[in-house]
């Protein structure tokens, strides 16, 4: 049997100790806080546009008058076009025109661009006010920055659903990131050591590069496998000694070293 040449982290006795590299921990604890950020906005949002729905709800209906309407839009990397209405409102029982002194509010109300296109100067407009607090207003068919996906008539819906597909594409990268680390943290621990051949390699692209190499067990058997994407720079450090590790019994095996853990 040909004698391995062991670099002196593999020369241990198992079950042998690992550690996580840095650009693993950055990738996952990345996934995270994308997560823990968008379960944020998430939130914000929702409850925004629950006080929102609670105060369209209770409040009082009635029809304002549009005193001036103006478009804000900026382009780049955060373009946006939101239509920003001045609407003036008297509570119920007050009448513009009537003889009953009652105090007038001057409110500003962002419109949907559509809205705004067919607004003139004097007109009515619905809105809905606080009958508790007759000076907190707001457009019946308010919008609320960054739900530009939606409508008045579904409200933040779709934004929900591209914010939550966001929050589960980055929580399935984030558990399998838990699972592949665990899967190759098991085989380096525990695992056996044998020589590996070079069978074929395959360029992906400017540094990647595939390995399809094969080794024999203590069995006798003879495995090959494909390593599916390696760094030039690891491949040049490894192919001159090229080691696998396995597990005796499922078979399951990798290069050493493998991206992302080490044995220390």
């Amino acid at each position: 049997m040909t004698k391995l040449n062991l670099p002196p982290e593999l020369s241990q006795y198992a079950p042998r100790s690992t550690k996580p590299s840095a650009s693993f921990l950055f990738g996952f604890f990345m996934n995270v806080f994308l997560v823990v950020f968008a379960l944020i906005l998430n939130y914000r949002m929702y409850s925004e546009l629950q006080s929102m729905e609670t105060f369209k709800n209770g409040g009082v209906k009635k029809y304002g008058i549009v005193t001036q309407w103006h478009r804000e839009i900026t382009h780049g990397k955060h373009a946006h076009d939101y239509c920003y209405v001045d609407y003036r409102y008297a509570p119920l029982g007050a009448d513009f025109l009537g003889s009953i002194q009652k105090t007038i509010y001057v409110r500003t109300g962002m419109a949907w661009t559509y809205t705004c296109n067919q607004l003139i100067v004097g007109q009515k407009i619905p809105i809905v006010y606080d009958p508790n607090q007759h000076n907190v207003s707001m457009l019946l068919d308010e919008r609320i920055p960054d739900t530009a996906l939606d409508g008045p008539d579904h409200l933040g819906k779709r934004t929900y659903i591209v914010m939550d597909i966001y929050i589960v594409i980055c929580g399935l990268f984030a558990v399998l990131q838990v699972v592949w680390y665990q899967r190759k943290r098991f085989l380096l621990r525990t695992g056996h050591i044998a020589a590996a051949t070079f069978i074929d390699t395959k360029i992906l692209g400017k540094d990647r590069v595939k390995i399809t190499y094969e080794f024999n067990d203590v069995a006798g058997r003879k495995i090959r496998n494909n390593h599916q994407s390696m760094t030039n720079s690891l491949f040049a450090e490894i192919k001159d000694n090229p080691l696998v590790i396995y597990d005796l019994r499922s078979s399951k095996n990798i290069l050493y070293p493998p991206d992302g853990i080490r044995c220390c």
